[in-house]
């Protein structure tokens, strides 16, 4: 049924992501800006602060394992970096600090479909481009140097849910969509109808306008 499921100590979610066998363990994670990372058991009723071992941030991203039944594996990101956790989310590693430092703002993140065999995360990290795991977090290297060249940024990654047989991958920054077809190597522009808000920056107004609010408006407003 819809309805309210949790006030989030009155903060804004930034992340959920549910077990694939939620039906089952009622295992949902909900990343909560400026409080961290929670876990509820029993599908919403009640909820855990489960961030011990992740640093401060306030933007949390989370995704869990596809086989998170037997492996128990859950990455998050934040500010302060990437974490990931191999018991549900009792507690969290650091992963490529070595490489990446203190201060790698983690901005979007995927795990693979097929993590189980292949343990490929990738990730994109603020000012820094896109990063990839394939082992679990024990090595990190950075992909797609051309998109952070031309100054895209990435904010949202994600696997085809037939990686393994495609190893495509998409990602976008904030007004464009790439995509990839050798697992994050070389990238495309996919070119897509353009809709620009009236709220974008490359827009400037002169004279009298109005702003009107309404739901039913893409990005909820109209000038």
């Amino acid at each position: 049924t819809n309805g309210f499921v949790w006030e989030a100590e009155r903060r804004l979610v930034t992340a959920d992501e549910y077990s694939p066998a939620c039906k089952n363990d009622g295992i949902v994670f909900a990343g909560v800006h400026g409080a961290g990372l929670f876990r509820s058991t029993n599908g919403g009723k009640s909820w855990q602060h489960v961030g011990t071992g992740i640093g401060a941030g306030n933007q949390m991203r989370v995704s869990v394992s596809p086989a998170f039944a037997t492996d128990r594996t859950v990455v998050a990101g934040n500010s302060s970096g990437l974490y990931l956790s191999s018991d549900g989310g009792d507690s969290w590693q650091s992963v490529g600090k070595d490489a990446l430092g203190d201060s790698a703002n983690i901005v979007c993140l995927d795990m693979s479909p097929d993590f189980a065999e292949d343990q490929t995360i990738i990730f994109g990290v603020f000012g820094r481009g896109l990063w990839i795991t394939t082992d679990a977090g024990k090595t990190v290297r950075p992909i797609g140097s051309p998109l952070i060249r031309h100054n895209f940024q990435a904010k949202f990654v994600s696997f085809s849910p037939n990686y393994s047989q495609d190893q495509l991958i998409y990602c976008a920054s904030p007004y464009e969509v790439f995509r990839s077809s050798d697992g994050g190597e070389r990238w495309s522009w996919m070119p897509r109808p353009i809709r620009y808000e009236n709220i974008r920056e490359e827009i400037k107004y002169r004279g009298n306008w109005e702003t009107l609010r309404n739901s039913a408006n893409s990005a909820l407003s109209a000038s």
